[in-house]
């Protein structure tokens, strides 16, 4: 009984926000044991239970009653609409005021002002309010295309419902956040591929100061970020990660890896050295800095993603050993 309980309530909390997940949670499995105790004598089988939570109705769906909030688009897409937002308000302006410092104090070398100050807190309120529309935007793409389907699962059965601990399961929340920011970072680098080089000015007309980049590595890496963003929309219907899915990620990784190495490390770190931005005794470190960030990416991934895969296969294995088994019974 408690395996297929855990795993309904699992999946109902996996729609809800974190600060709200435990007290629905708890609320759910006390409503689930009234209605079990009302209408079984004794210890329901799995049938019994089944017949109750698909009573219940589908997990998205009941992870929408416990929510009040009212959707700004189609109520299959907004729950994902809202967590890429929350996320966004968060690091966009904090990537935008360490940028803006960066190019003033470093780069340009000017003294902090007042206006600098001012300058930066509307190119925050500018880029914040960009990213919002830019967000909203792709996810009205979402349900115009019909990709809504992405989010939908078809016909619920409690008895299908993946395990609680299931290493296969996917982030939904993350992957349609990557889908996402991927798409505004292609975004970004096609502005780039467009004025030939890195600018923190975003004006097709004057984008100031350009760092020249290799055309094709930036190609390259456009390429690679929507390959990851139509692997994360592959995942998303499948319900599931793969094997197969993430070697193929993981290889799109170590060539995104590269092409940061020559489009986004590289160039920065030469133009710090040569513009004698920094102490030259750091000269070194900021040569070396490329190579650091990019086996330090690598590495990071590779543990990680060679660690779910171990998960997948040991979870498969298992999992067929024990059908064999029912089998044999």
């Amino acid at each position: 009984m408690a395996n297929l309980v855990d795993r309904y309530v699992h999946q109902v909390g996996k729609y809800l926000p974190k600060q709200d997940r435990a007290e629905v949670e708890a609320e759910l499995r006390s409503l689930i044991a009234d209605k079990l105790d009302d209408r079984f004598a004794g210890e329901p089988s799995d049938d019994e239970i089944a017949a109750i939570l698909n009573e219940m109705g589908n997990p998205r769906e009941m992870a929408a009653s416990y929510q009040s909030e009212k959707y700004l688009i189609g109520p299959q897409v907004y729950p994902y609409l809202a967590q890429t937002l929350r996320y966004g308000w968060v690091i966009v302006p904090l990537l935008v005021v360490v940028l803006n410092l960066f190019d003033a104090l470093v780069i340009s070398q000017q003294a902090l002002s007042i206006e600098m100050a001012l300058n930066i807190v509307w190119a925050v309120v500018q880029t914040t309010l960009i990213f919002t529309g830019a967000v909203v935007l792709i996810f009205v793409v979402f349900e115009r295309a019909r990709i809504q389907g992405e989010f939908e699962e078809s016909a619920f059965d409690p008895l299908t419902l993946p395990e609680v601990d299931d290493p296969r399961a996917v982030d939904r929340y993350e992957a349609v956040f990557g889908v996402t920011f991927g798409a505004i970072f292609i975004l970004v680098m096609l502005y780039f591929l467009q004025v030939g080089g890195l600018t923190l000015r975003f004006n097709m007309s004057d984008p100031g100061e350009v760092i020249p980049v290799p055309e094709a590595w930036l190609i390259t890496l456009i390429g690679v970020v929507a390959l990851i963003s139509i692997i994360q929309m592959i995942v998303l219907r499948r319900g599931t990660w793969t094997v197969a899915l993430l070697v193929l990620e993981v290889a799109a990784e170590i060539v995104g890896a590269a092409c940061l190495y020559f489009v986004l490390y590289t160039p920065i770190a030469e133009r710090l050295i040569a513009n004698n931005v920094l102490d030259g005794s750091l000269n070194d470190l900021i040569t070396a800095a490329p190579e650091l960030l990019t086996v330090g990416y690598l590495l990071i991934m590779l543990i990680n993603k060679g660690a779910q895969m171990v998960r997948i296969a040991n979870f498969d294995s298992a999992k067929t050993t024990l059908n064999s088994k029912r089998g044999a019974t």
